[in-house]
C-alpha cells in the first residue's frame, strides 16, 4: 500500500494554500513522512476505515453510483479502499 504524498501536503499547509487531510492508515502515514523528512505537523490524518462518517460517505456514492449498479455495501468497501490505497 502506498500513503498520500506528506511533502506536496506540507507545501500546501505551510504556503496557506490549502487545510490538508491525509486519508489512510495514520501509522503509514507517518513512517513515510518521516522517511521523508517531513513534519505532519498541523496536517489532519484521517482513516477512513474506522471514520464515523464512513456511512455518510457511503451512502453518498451509493446515491451517486446506484444508477451503474453499486450496491450500498460495495459503496462502503470502495469508500474505505480507494481512500487508503494510491497506485
Amino acid at each position: 500500500m502506498r500513503t498520500p504524498d506528506p511533502q506536496g501536503r506540507r507545501i500546501l499547509a505551510d504556503d496557506g494554500v490549502a487545510e490538508p487531510i491525509l486519508l489512510g492508515d495514520p501509522d503509514a502515514i507517518r513512517r513515510e513522512a518521516d522517511d521523508a523528512g517531513v513534519t505532519l505537523e498541523d496536517i489532519t490524518l484521517a482513516n477512513p476505515r474506522s471514520s464515523v462518517h464512513l456511512e455518510t460517505f457511503a451512502q453518498e456514492l451509493w446515491e451517486r453510483r446506484r444508477r451503474k449498479g453499486i450496491t450500498l455495501r460495495e459503496a462502503a468497501t470502495a469508500w474505505s479502499t480507494r481512500c487508503t490505497t494510491r497506485s
